[in-house]
C-alpha cells in the first residue's frame, strides 16, 4: 500500500515501459534503529525518532572511533509498483485461471435474485485494506462500466477506513434481534450437526437496514 498503486491504463504503461510511473524508494526496517519501513521521498530526512531505539526504548549504541554508520537497506521500485496490483485485474498473467476483480463483481451481482440487489442497484462497496490502493476505485468503476449493461448505473463506494467495513457491517447486523433469531447458528448446533446444518437456508427474516460508516446505501429514486 505504501508504494503500490493501480494503473489506470496498464496496456499504455507497458507500451511506454512504465515511463509515466513515478519511482519510489522504500527504506526497510533493520529492527534495531528502525522498527518500521518508510518511503524516502515522503520525508526530507529520517525522523529523529528513527535513530532511537528498539522496542525496549534504549538509545542507539554510540559508534566507536573510526566506525561508519550502517547504510540502510532500501529498494527503488517503478514498474513493480503497478505490475503487482495488476494481478487483481489480470490474474491470468500470473497463471491463475479465473477472472479478475471486475468479472468477480459482475458474477456476484448476476448470481443473486433480482429483488435482492435491486434496492442497492448500481452500488459496489470496496472493503479491506486493499481498498486504499490509489486508483483502485476509478479503475474498477471503468472496467465494470464496460462489462455491465449501459442502462445500469455503476458507483463504487469506499469508506474512510475500508479495512473495518466488514466488521462494522457485521456488528450492526448482530444488533438486530430478528436476524439473531433466524440467521445465527450456535456453537452447539455446529458441534452436533456440523456443516450440513449450517448450509441449510435460514428462516426468512425481515429486511435489515444497515448504515456502515460514511458509505450509506440508498435505493434509487
Amino acid at each position: 500500500i505504501k508504494v503500490g498503486e493501480v494503473s489506470v491504463d496498464f496496456a499504455n504503461d507497458l507500451h511506454e515501459r512504465f515511463a509515466s510511473v513515478k519511482p519510489k524508494t522504500y527504506v526497510l526496517p533493520d529492527f534495531h534503529t528502525r522498527m518500521q519501513g518508510f518511503v524516502r521521498e515522503d520525508i526530507a530526512e529520517e525522523p529523529q525518532e528513527l535513530h532511537l531505539a528498539n522496542a525496549s526504548g534504549q538509545q542507539k549504541p554510540t559508534l566507536q572511533a573510526g566506525e561508519q554508520p550502517q547504510q540502510p537497506q532500501q529498494a527503488t521500485l517503478r514498474a513493480e509498483r503497478v505490475v503487482v496490483a495488476e494481478a487483481l485485474f489480470r490474474p491470468t498473467d500470473q497463471g491463475l485461471r479465473h477472472g479478475g476483480l471486475p468479472q468477480l463483481v459482475q458474477h456476484a451481482i448476476m448470481a443473486v435474485q433480482e429483488e435482492t440487489w435491486k434496492p442497492h442497484f448500481g452500488q459496489v462497496a470496496l472493503c479491506g485494506g486493499l481498498a486504499r490502493l490509489p486508483n483502485l476505485r476509478s479503475r474498477l468503476q471503468w472496467e465494470l462500466r464496460q462489462l455491465l449493461p449501459t442502462s445500469w448505473p455503476v458507483k463504487i463506494l469506499v469508506e474512510d477506513e475500508p479495512e473495518l467495513s466488514v466488521w462494522r457491517g457485521a456488528a450492526k447486523l448482530a444488533q438486530n434481534s430478528e436476524f439473531r433469531r433466524s440467521g445465527f447458528r450456535t456453537r452447539r448446533t455446529w458441534e452436533e450437526e456440523g456443516r450440513s446444518r449450517i448450509q441449510q437456508p435460514p428462516t426468512p427474516a425481515k429486511p435489515v437496514a444497515l448504515a456502515v460508516g460514511v458509505a450509506k446505501r440508498k435505493a434509487p429514486a
